[in-house]
């Protein structure tokens, strides 16, 4: 089977599942407009299309998210379904705009915000990396940046950023690479106003694996930093 009918037939898998979960309500950006993501190079876009899809499948299986009020598991489960279309077709370098467009636009109504005047309980987030990698992509930022300007409305308690790897490499050296992925969050949340002593950093190398694997397997879901945030239960009431 040729590599292209491969991911037409991914593509069609992937619109089933989208109008599976879309069949309890009307779909939603039908017909949005061009995305600002169209305007990357290739290489690019693929990250960030690939960034939205794990955001996505991971908050659509989450058990808050299931079992919320709000429409974050309808959102999420139709995001990671056209993400994953949009991915398809790119590993062909094939630009579908439909699922491009409705990837991005998906993700951001799947990001719950809350009333104005409430604050959440907790938050959470996870960054995915590259292969030997720690840089963040402007997706992730923007999640954290979500999730910092949360905390300095309601009042940050703690937030626990935990570095981990795949298992490509030895231990010592993801042991490192997964506290620098820790850093590198927690430097970007300082750097969005929150305070440092209350941001625990935590580094777990490739021994706490998101997806088991064999050793030297890179696995792009254990190349990770997870961000837990717990405001102050009184503020912003």
């Amino acid at each position: 089977m040729s590599r292209l009918v491969t991911t037409i037939m991914g593509a069609v898998l992937g619109a089933a599942t989208f109008a599976a979960s879309a069949a309890a309500g009307p779909l939603v950006c039908t017909g949005s407009g061009p995305s600002e993501l169209l305007g990357l190079d290739n290489r690019a876009l693929m990250a960030e299309l690939q960034t939205r899809l794990d955001r996505n499948a991971t908050r659509a299986a989450s058990h808050d998210v299931v079992y919320s009020t709000s429409p974050s598991y309808t959102h999420s489960s139709e995001a990671a379904a056209h993400c994953s279309i949009a991915v398809g077709y790119m590993r062909t370098r094939t630009r579908d705009e439909e699922s491009i467009n409705r990837c991005d636009c998906l993700d951001q109504l799947a990001t719950y915000q809350p009333p104005a005047n409430t604050c959440p309980s907790e938050a959470s987030t996870t960054v995915y990396f590259d292969t030997a990698r720690w840089a963040m992509t402007p997706a992730d930022e923007a999640a954290l940046t979500s999730i910092a300007d949360e905390a300095n409305r309601c009042g940050l308690d703690r937030a626990i950023v935990a570095g981990h790897t795949d298992r490509v490499g030895t231990d010592a050296a993801n042991q490192s690479l997964s506290v620098r992925r820790a850093d590198q969050v927690a430097d970007f949340l300082e750097g969005r106003g929150l305070d440092r002593s209350r941001i625990d950093e935590q580094a777990y190398g490739e021994s706490q694996l998101a997806v088991p694997t064999d050793d030297n397997v890179p696995e792009r879901r254990n190349r990770r930093t997870e961000v837990h945030v717990r405001f102050v239960s009184d503020a912003g009431s």
